[in-house]
């Protein structure tokens, strides 16, 4: 049976760059989690993959993490983060704890 993911999705819209395999390409970030990503991609991924991705969450500020692809639906794609520096996990809590005081404040 496949693992559910246990949080909320946070819908986004920005760009970036995946590598797999040696091929970079543009994609589109679609969802953001604490624990995962989804995203869209001309690159033909599959589960069990691992990709490269670098975008930009907030203004200056760039995240650079690994993928392991667990879902596949041509362009989209998605899975857990397998790697992130400890700089850029932090950026990516405060991001989401900062989604959410928004959410809960109702602006």
């Amino acid at each position: 049976m496949p693992t559910r993911r246990e949080q909320y999705r946070i819908p986004i819209q920005r760009m970036g760059h995946t590598i797999h395999d040696g091929r970079q390409t543009s994609c589109r970030i679609v969802e953001v989690t604490d624990a995962g990503l989804g995203f869209e991609t001309p690159l033909p991924l599959k589960p069990g993959d691992h990709v490269e991705l670098t975008f930009e969450l907030a203004p200056g500020c760039s995240i650079t993490c690994t993928v392991a692809i667990t879902h596949s639906a041509s362009p989209r794609v998605g899975g857990p983060i397998a790697a992130m520096t400890s700089e850029h996990r932090r950026s990516l809590d405060q991001f989401i704890r900062d989604h959410n005081t928004l959410c809960l404040a109702g602006v």
